[in-house]
């Protein structure tokens, strides 16, 4: 079947199915990773909807190839698709057109009607539209491409004309004032063009007092530029004079004579010319009729003689100095009548706020041969209403989707009528008024036939006479009767005075009569045009008023209906928009309130009842049926669908996943989704599935029997964001984190522009560890939405997080004063919970840059606003970590007391207070508070168990101690729970147990210090009874002694290791440990040299492959010892090593894989303060010294009494120093942790 296509095709590739299918192609080519989809693949069954849906299909193509480097010429369509018809191919043609101007080209018009001479005709008026929408210009198609021959400037002689000064210029030519030489210096207008017209055929034909004549035309053979001479009038034109204050507010036509002498440079004419006495001695409006009459004699004239204007305006009215206007700039004028409708469309022009309709038409359909001098009569129609009213009558529409749609819609608002002039400018008299508006009739026939018969009504109105024409108001025109033959009825009076009071009464009757009518209809008029501007408030003042003037008139009785039906509609109309637009304000914080940890449900559901209350959404059975919406435009029809859903079904989410046991909301929600899923349907924008699989989870949260769900599609291959959002949202609730991420990408890649989907999917992320893919989706979050805050109080929080305190406290700051500018918007008196969580957030950055005096700040801030919320909880437990910081111990510990007296339940201010007691060596407190989270956790929690295990340690009930340690490391094996354990069996002194057989290890286990240093002692002492022989045991216990010894940097660990050595020769396991005795004590050409002997027995040994890579890395070898540690890896060591590898990256000026190693690390072990020491070090030496600082801080908290590390830690600091003594409290602040007696886990901050 061909697809050749009509006129409508364009209009058709805007439809519906046509706009459907192109987004299915868009969204299948941006999937596809090799071999392009195809776009007939995607065109609609029906026929009718074909040729729309290809075109739309060929622009999307040639548009995303464009955006993807593959500029494809339509020439490479044409030669695809051989059965284009000749209207997509212009459109194709128009869209590369377009393409390359947004690349910055210059494209030339004639280059298209040269490669596609088949379309020639129609690529003109393509061009012209593009020409006269895209610039707001004067347009013609006539324009071909010529090389850009430089204009003259004032000064220049071109020939043989001086170019004193330029007048003005357009789209084809410039105008200078200019001096004749070879006659005698006389004063010219020149008109300069780079290419001919037929301007000067066409004056030469019209000789008039009204049409600026010709002198000459010549080309100048030195550039070639075309050159008309024509007289010189003046400069003023009458769009000079109309933008002239004063004239603005004239009454006389004597101000339009001052304005003449005033604004034109030319001395004022001496004597009385009879155009100025025309003027003086007239009123404004009859000065203005008295000018149309001469510029309608002038279109007469040239209409006579074939030609048509085609762009008349002000601007193209010169008015000389002695009052007289003329018509000039016939470079648009055309032949009135052709045989060929190629010829005509190709020669339509002008500008597009004084086209008659038809004209306008023609333009969209490239057909001429309707647009003839009554197109001029209704141009000048338009000037005269501007020059009466000092406004046009019609303003270009806004909205067009299309040039083409632009001009129609234009058209179809001049045929919708013309507005009154009388109805605000009452001095504009009647008569004149009707020859207005017959000259802007819609219809051609209805307007002047000739524009001679306009001239005659026109001067008519000027003397005060009868129109010959136009239909003068009965009213009017007996009163100017009675004006012109006042005499004669003065003589007559005794006889006429009975008569006269009779005439004056009807003629007053009639005339109240008709000014009732004119003025309730201008009134409708005026309401329906602030309705389609949705000003309801002035529309309902509109009909109101309209109504009242027409109640109680039984010729005014439709009106009266009408007008009251309208403005109870419109008041109504009014009221539902508004409350419409109400919600969408209110949504987006009751949506946050929703989804985080936002303050009580129970107060959010009140705030969702009270902004769905409007629309009886919760006490509807189906509320999309409401008359009301039918009162919505699409726009927002189809947004309040979506906000409901999303508001109901994050209400219902946020019921099912509540730990409290509230069975009465659980069914509240059940009954909701039981609701929407008895109207929803399976698309948008109520998709049915995630409902029903949120009714099953509900169904499961009241022990009701399971329901069977619908299975979710994969999120590849599903279209609708909406339904990926609800999907991930479930997916999450369920616990199916990666599930979740993955339908929540899949919204934000359907839905590109909306906010909301980029910023839950950057929370998400966030949390499940993405960050970089979380900094990327609140980026795009705060670019859609610039002022809503909480994008940046998530990104200011995630930045925090990574350290990047400086960009952390930009974006809470900015968080800030857009919450507070929220707040001060709705009048609420009391700080917002989002508001208090930016604040809080704000001193945590404090407390990291080292400021605690600003954090202390901010936490009493929100103290003393609430110290019994969240937020207000929150700061108070941080205050007690700065008290405990600063020394206060018993001021930080009243603050915990206090927090856990007011909240038993609270677990964070009871760990709190057990960490202070464990800090300052109060070990039984600790442990009674660490058993009462111990029980509170009901035993499942790892941390709380450690910590008592450590508390439990240091009260000497080591046994009990242990069975902590056990049940640690069993519910979450770590190797820090593998260093208490550790720990408690040295205490334990069972030294032959200990799963740790490297010295840097044991240094490192918690609870050390001096007391470590002793039970490694102890250890070491008992293994020397059993190190002395030649058996098994001999050697297991010279091995593990030997490291205890070098644990604690005694000497004597070489000579230990030795004895075993000698004892087992050939075993690579007595190298590998005298090698790492040896690599800690710092001999590294020994331990390497351990390292090869124990090779060459097991040269697949992981340990000592590790061993020897880290010695190299330390000797300066760092591609050797990578080499090695590669090896290992490959072999199965395990995530250890990446500390080491990171060390070896870093040697080699590799940062990014070194960081990316380090994290690694830390993921297996996030105690390891060596891995957050490399993890700074790289960023130094990428010149990050905020973040290099913010790891130095955590290395610290995990140090532990390491005199050697701690040092470290603050040498590394003083590094983030030089240029940013922002960071020198920070240093400070380390160094005072670094040397502290004694060290426990202790939390820098603490957060909701």
């Amino acid at each position: 079947m061909s697809l050749s296509t009509s006129g409508r095709t364009w209009e058709d590739a805007s439809s519906p199915v046509a706009v459907h299918v192109a987004r299915r192609f868009e969204t299948a080519w941006r999937r596809s990773k090799g071999r392009r989809p195809e776009p007939d693949d995607f065109l609609p069954p029906n026929g009718l909807d074909r040729p729309g849906a290809r075109l739309a299909l060929l622009r999307a193509d040639i548009a995303l190839r464009w955006e993807a480097g593959e500029k494809v010429m339509v020439e490479w369509y044409r030669d695809r698709y051989p059965d284009l018809g000749d209207e997509t191919l212009v459109a194709l043609i128009y869209e590369e057109f377009c393409l390359r101007e947004e690349n910055q080209d210059t494209p030339d018009p004639a280059e298209y009607r040269a490669r596609f001479p088949e379309v020639a005709s129609r690529l003109r008026r393509v061009f012209d539209i593009h020409g006269l929408v895209g610039s707001g210009q004067t347009t013609t198609t006539h324009a071909h491409s010529v090389p850009e021959i430089p204009y003259p400037e004032a000064g220049q002689t071109i020939a043989g004309f001086h170019l004193v000064e330029e007048l003005g210029r357009g789209a084809f030519a410039r105008v200078f004032l200019a001096e004749e030489r070879q006659l005698a210096d006389r004063p010219v207008a020149l008109k300069v063009a780079r290419s001919g017209s037929r301007e000067p055929q066409t004056l030469a034909r019209l000789q008039h007092t009204h049409i600026v004549p010709v002198h000459s035309t010549r080309t100048d053979p030195a550039t070639g530029l075309h050159l008309l001479c024509m007289p010189y009038f003046g400069r003023v034109t009458l769009a000079t004079l109309l933008a002239d204050p004063e004239v603005k507010s004239a009454r006389t036509g004597a101000v339009l004579v001052e304005a003449l002498d005033r604004l034109g440079t030319e001395k004022a004419p001496s004597g009385r010319s009879n155009g100025r006495i025309a003027l003086a001695r007239r009123s404004y409006a009859l000065a203005i009729a008295w000018w149309g009459g001469r510029m309608a004699e002038a279109l007469e004239h040239a209409h006579e003689r074939g030609v048509l204007h085609r762009d008349v305006k002000p601007s193209n009215v010169l008015v000389t100095g002695d009052g007289m206007p003329m018509l000039l700039d016939f470079n648009l004028a055309r032949e009135a009548v052709t045989d060929d409708p190629d010829s005509a469309a190709s020669t339509l022009g002008g500008t597009l706020d004084y086209m008659a309709p038809e004209h306008l038409e023609a333009l969209a359909d490239g057909m001429g041969r309707h647009v003839d001098a009554r197109s001029d009569i209704y141009g000048l129609g338009v000037l005269l209403y501007e020059s009466l009213m000092g406004e046009r009558p019609f303003l270009t529409p806004k909205g067009a989707r299309s040039a083409a749609e632009l001009l129609l819609l234009a058209a179809e608002e001049r045929r919708a009528g013309t507005p009154s002039l009388r109805s605000t400018h009452p001095e504009v008299p009647a008569a004149l008024e009707a020859v207005v508006r017959r000259c802007l009739a819609p219809e051609p026939k209805d307007r002047y036939a000739t524009a001679g018969e306009l001239a005659a009504d026109l001067q008519a109105v000027a003397d005060d006479r009868p129109l010959k024409h136009a239909r003068e108001p009965l009213p009017s025109r007996a009163l100017r009767w009675t004006r012109r033959n006042r005499r004669a009825l003065a003589m007559a009076a005794p006889l006429l005075v009975v008569v006269a009071v009779l005439v004056t009464i009807l003629f007053k009757v009639q005339l109240d009569r008709e000014h009732r009518v004119s003025e309730v209809e201008n009134l409708m008029q005026g309401g329906t045009t602030s309705a389609k501007n949705e000003d309801f408030r002035t529309a309902v003042m509109q009909f109101d008023t309209a109504s009242r003037l027409s109640q109680g008139r039984p010729h005014l009785e439709s009106l009266y209906k009408k007008a009251r039906e309208r403005a109870r509609l419109y008041e109504r109309t009014g009221v539902i928009r508004a409350n419409a637009d109400t919600l969408f304000r209110d949504a987006e914080p009751l949506r946050f309130r929703l989804t985080l940890f936002l303050g009580d449900l129970e107060v959010a559901s009140q705030r969702l009842q009270e902004t769905l209350k409007p629309f009886y959404v919760l006490n509807n059975p189906d509320f999309t049926t409401l008359p009301d919406l039918e009162m919505l435009d699409d726009r927002r029809r189809n947004r309040l669908h979506n906000e409901v859903n999303e508001l109901l079904f994050l209400w219902v989410a946020a019921v099912a996943r509540d730990p409290a046991d509230q069975p009465d909301r659980l069914r509240d929600a059940t009954k909701l989704c039981e609701r929407v899923l008895g109207f929803a349907s399976p698309k948008d924008p109520w998709p049915k599935g995630p409902w029903k699989a949120l009714r099953g989870i509900l169904a499961e949260r009241l022990g009701e029997p399971a329901i069977i769900k619908d299975r979710d599609n994969a999120p590849s291959t599903e279209d609708s964001p909406l339904t990926c959002f609800q999907w991930g949202y479930i997916r999450e609730i369920e616990g199916k984190r990666s599930q979740a991420l993955d339908w929540f990408r899949r919204a934000a890649w359907n839905e590109e522009k909306n906010y909301w989907y980029h910023y839950y999917l950057a929370y998400l992320a966030g949390l499940s560890g993405f960050s970089e893919e979380a900094l990327r989706n609140y980026g795009s979050a705060v670019s859609l939405a610039e002022d809503s805050p909480w994008a940046r109080l998530g990104r200011g929080q995630l930045l925090r997080e990574r350290g990047a305190l400086a960009m952390a406290w930009t974006d809470l700051k900015t968080a800030e004063t857009l919450f507070e500018a929220l707040q001060d918007k709705r009048k609420e008196r009391d700080e917002g919970i989002e508001l208090r969580l930016t604040r809080l957030a704000l001193g945590f950055v404090r407390q990291r840059q080292g400021d605690p005096i600003g954090a202390r700040a901010e936490y009493d801030r929100l103290i003393a606003a609430n110290p019994d919320d969240n937020p207000g909880r929150a700061a108070r437990l941080n205050r007690a970590t700065l008290d405990a910081a600063a020394g206060a111990i018993e001021q930080a510990r009243d603050s915990y007391d206090s927090l856990v007296a007011s909240d038993p339940d609270d677990l964070s201010a009871r760990q709190g207070r057990a960490l202070l007691a464990l800090q300052a060596g109060e070990a039984r407190s600790a442990e009674a508070d660490f058993s009462e989270l111990v029980r509170m956790t009901q035993g499942r929690n790892d941390q709380y168990l450690a910590n008592r295990a450590m508390a439990r340690l240091l009260l000497g009930r080591v046994e009990e101690a242990e069975a902590d340690a056990k049940e640690a490391a069993r519910l979450k094996p770590s190797p820090g729970h593998t260093r208490l354990w550790t720990r408690i069996l040295l205490a334990l002194g069972r030294v032959n147990e200990l799963p740790i057989d490297r010295p840097d290890e044991l240094a490192r286990l918690p609870l050390g210090g001096l007391a470590l240093m002793a039970d490694l002692r102890k250890g070491a002492d008992r293994l020397e009874p059993i190190a002395v022989g030649n058996g098994t045991a001999a050697l297991r216990a010279s091995l593990t002694r030997a490291l205890l010894l070098a644990a604690v940097r005694d000497p004597a660990a070489e000579r230990v290791a030795n004895q075993a050595v000698a004892l087992a020769p050939l075993s690579p396991q007595v190298y590998l440990v005298r090698g790492r005795v040896y690599r800690w004590l710092g001999a590294a050409r020994r331990a390497e040299s351990d390292a090869d002997r124990g090779l060459e027995l097991d040269q697949d040994d992981v340990r000592l492959l590790e061993l020897r890579g880290r010695v190299r890395i330390e000797s300066g070898k760092p591609r050797a010892g990578l080499a090695d540690i590669d090896r290992a890896i490959q072999l199965g060591a395990g995530a250890s090593l990446r500390g080491a590898r990171g060390e070896a990256l870093l040697a080699l000026e590799d940062t990014q894989g070194a960081l990316r190693e380090w994290t690694e690390a830390l993921r297996d072990d996030p105690e390891d303060p060596g891995a957050y020491l490399g993890r700074a070090r790289a960023y130094l030496r990428r010149g990050e010294s905020d973040l290099a600082m913010t790891e130095l801080e955590q290395a610290s908290a995990w140090a532990g009494d390491q005199p050697g590390l701690n040092l470290t830690l603050v040498l590394v600091s003083a590094r983030c120093l030089p240029g940013r003594p922002d960071q020198i409290p920070r240093a400070i602040a380390l160094a005072r942790r670094a040397w502290g007696s004694r060290r426990a886990i202790w939390p820098l901050f603490s957060e909701l």
